[in-house]
Parts: C-alpha cells; sequence; structure tokens
C-alpha cells in the first residue's frame, strides 16, 4: 500500500470505481484491520452541492444501519471527510437476480430457496420497522458462500424509509418513491404511502418474473405498466409453466393481489406456507 495513501478512519482503503448509480459512485475498498474488500459508496462529484441528495443519501444509511441479517447488505461505517460523505458497506458479488433471468430461468427447486432467503432478508428489513420500497431482480445479489451454497443478498437501501416516516424527503424521493414500473404497487400509484405490503407485492412480481421469464405485466410503454397495476390480473403463472404445481402458482399470485388485504399479511406467513407447499404438478398436495 501507498504510505502517503489517507485511509477512511485510517483502516479503509478506497480504490476504484466498481459502479455508478442515481446519485453515488460505488468504489472497491480494502479494510486494513479485517483484513477484507469492502465498498466505498460516495456521492457523486456533480451532486456534492446538492444538499437534499446528501440528506437522502445519510437516510439510507439509517434505515440499512438498523438491520442485521445475513439476506441483506451489512453497512459498516459512515462519516465524513474532505472527499465528502461516505458509507463503507459489505462488498457484495456476484449476479443479481436479473442477471440469472436473463441467461437462464431458475428451476422450481432453486426458485423455493431463493424465495425463502428474499423472504428472511425482507422480514429483517420488515422486523425493524424499514421499508425498502425498490424490491427488485436487480436488488437481489446472488453471492457464492465457500462451500459453495448460493445466498440472496437484499441491496440499495436508497429509497428505504421507516414505516412512521412523515417527514417530507424532498424531491430527489419524491421522483423515486414508485421504484420501478414493472414492480410498483397499485396502492402507491394511488397517492398512498408505501407500506410493508407494497414490498411484497413487489417481491412477488419478482417472483412471477423469476418463474415466467418475464414480468407479469409486459407492455410497450411504461404508462401501459403501471395502468395495468390497476386495472388488470396477470395471466396465470401455471399456463406459463405447466410443470408447477397449482399450490406454488397461487402462492405466488397471492402477493401481487391489486387489494392490499388480499396478499399474504407478512414475510413471516408466506415464508411458513412456502415451507410446505409441493413445488412440481405431479406432486399431489
Amino acid at each position: 500500500m501507498d504510505k502517503e495513501k489517507k485511509l477512511i478512519e485510517g483502516r479503509y482503503e478506497q480504490h476504484e470505481i466498481l459502479a455508478t448509480g442515481g446519485l453515488a459512485h460505488i468504489y472497491l475498498g480494502w479494510d486494513h484491520q479485517e483484513f477484507r474488500p469492502v465498498a466505498v459508496k460516495r456521492l457523486r462529484d456533480d451532486l456534492k452541492e446538492a444538499i437534499e441528495a446528501e440528506s437522502l443519501n445519510r437516510h439510507e444509511a439509517e434505515c440499512l444501519r438498523a438491520v442485521r441479517h445475513e439476506n441483506v447488505m451489512g453497512l459498516y461505517t459512515t462519516g465524513e471527510d474532505e472527499a465528502g460523505y461516505y458509507q463503507v458497506m459489505e462488498l457484495v458479488t456476484g449476479p443479481n437476480l436479473q442477471q440469472i433471468i436473463d441467461s437462464v430461468m431458475p428451476a422450481a427447486t432453486d426458485f423455493v430457496e431463493i424465495a425463502r432467503q428474499a423472504l428472511s432478508g425482507l422480514g429483517a428489513i420488515h422486523e425493524k420497522g424499514v421499508i425498502h420500497c425498490d424490491i427488485k431482480p436487480d436488488n437481489l445479489m446472488i453471492t457464492l458462500l465457500a462451500n459453495g451454497k448460493q445466498r440472496i443478498k437484499i441491496i440499495d437501501f436508497g429509497l428505504a424509509r421507516f414505516q412512521e416516516q412523515e417527514e417530507n424527503l424532498g424531491e430527489v424521493a419524491k421522483e423515486e418513491i414508485f421504484g420501478t414500473p414493472e414492480f410498483v404497487s397499485p396502492e402507491l400509484l394511488e397517492g398512498k404511502p408505501p407500506t410493508m405490503l407494497s414490498d411484497l407485492y413487489a417481491l412477488g412480481h419478482v417472483f412471477y418474473y423469476a418463474l415466467a421469464g418475464r414480468p407479469a405485466f409486459e407492455k410497450n410503454t411504461v404508462e401501459k405498466i403501471l395502468e395495468a397495476h390497476l386495472r388488470e390480473q396477470p395471466e396465470d403463472l401455471c399456463r406459463l409453466r405447466p410443470d408447477l404445481s397449482r399450490d406454488l402458482g397461487n402462492w405466488v399470485h397471492q402477493f401481487i393481489e391489486r387489494h392490499p388485504e388480499a396478499r399474504h399479511m407478512s414475510t413471516a406467513s408466506a415464508l411458513k406456507e412456502l415451507e410446505s407447499l409441493p413445488v412440481w404438478a405431479d406432486v399431489e398436495p
């Protein structure tokens, strides 16, 4: 290591940019105390003077700091130095679920494990009173463990908020609160605040996408996609995947009911039901 190189908090070294998002750059880093790679998140240079963007970044850290779970990206520390506000986070490597779906649809048995871990992670988020607000395949990373098993990691808390939060997050948050069109819940489109059930709706659309290989509402404009969330029913998943059991298909469809009261009421109840479901169509319930 270059002796003249300044370390963040005396231990974290910052290297090259790994990725760039709407508000921030993600840098590769190294933790000299724990001897492990880390990710360092900083606001993009062109946004450093935007107080609102920085406050939104800080809010993300507050939400992420509240959660500690193996299926959720970890936050190690936050602070501010001469280069501005930073977050040092767990480095999550591997493809995201979108990339997996784009290459090959997960087998039904693999899907059940993906669903189990995603629900476990989202349940830990909800237990802390946090609503993620942007559940989508891109934000479910799949990492490979040393024992050869795969682990789902929920990432990107840029739109997250606490359930009881009432303060105005500003125009940046207003523009982004819907998340991604294919996964936005009808109640958000009707102007209602996000809830844990809107997270479950989004996750249900992720599950549908993973099993069908396409979104539940595949339209040629954003406007038509949003209208479909309000007016249409998705095609029966078991018609697209006749190899799946009817019980598993119904389980996925319950997540994406238009009316929140018709959905699974919690990650815990959905997870408990999943454990007893047959996977294949030729298995009797």
